[in-house]
């Protein structure tokens, strides 16, 4: 079942993943993540996670700790200040580099594989305080109409 975001009332849209990565694997996550029903847009550098930060809503950040740029807890610093209920999952080389860190709502370690990533994007989304089903919020109107 796909999970959809209340964004405006009686308006539903699919989450908005930004994934922030330089792996040559970021594409096959992200079609897979496209395929479960969620709009995501790829980052290769923090530049671009925060040029479609400014330009979008997000409902999920994942990235990387380490990037060619900067910091990836960067990221997770100022996507808490700006809005604190986002989810962000962090990859990390080692779990002792975020290990305890608040603010983060899920962690995965080395390259993980793209069925990790996508059950982790699946369980923060339904964390967050504004995702409903979408089969119960569309199917209301649906049966509505045929009376």
């Amino acid at each position: 079942m796909v999970t959809t975001v209340r964004f405006r009332e009686n308006e539903l849209r699919p989450p908005r993943i930004l994934l922030v990565s330089t792996s040559a694997s970021a594409p096959v996550t992200a079609n897979e993540l496209r395929n479960e029903g969620y709009e995501v847009v790829i980052a290769t550098s923090l530049a671009a996670a925060w040029s479609h930060l400014a330009g979008q809503d997000r409902d999920l950040v994942i990235t990387p700790v380490e990037l060619e740029d900067g910091n990836g807890l960067e990221l997770l610093e100022e996507t808490r200040r700006r809005s604190p209920s986002i989810p962000v999952i962090l990859l990390a080389t080692d779990a002792s580099s975020v290990c305890g860190l608040p603010g983060v709502s899920a962690w995965l370690y080395g390259d993980p594989p793209t069925e990790q990533v996508v059950k982790a994007a699946r369980l923060a989304c339904r964390r967050t305080p504004m995702v409903a089903q979408q089969a119960t919020a569309l199917a209301a109107p649906a049966a509505t109409a045929r009376r």
